[in-house]
């Protein structure tokens, strides 16, 4: 039987996968396209998109500020 889950849900693993690969533009797209899909901004999953997001950020543009605040903000 194949493993079912919500493509929200889907998307969440691939981020997080794509982030720890360090893929991080298709993460950023990933976790973009996670976020439109959940229709409630608040929880862990949300969450943990945006920390993956920060994460990304810092990686990516060497912007630490930028990072911090999107990690304190969520």
């Amino acid at each position: 039987m194949p493993l079912r889950c919500p493509e929200h849900r889907y998307l969440l693993y691939k981020s997080g996968t794509l982030t720890a690969l360090g893929h991080r533009r298709e993460a950023r797209q990933v976790q973009e396209q996670a976020l439109v899909l959940y229709q409630d901004k608040t929880g862990t999953d949300p969450a943990l998109l945006r920390l993956e997001a920060a994460i990304c950020c810092y990686a990516r543009d060497r912007s630490p500020d930028e990072a911090c605040q999107l990690a304190c903000a969520t």
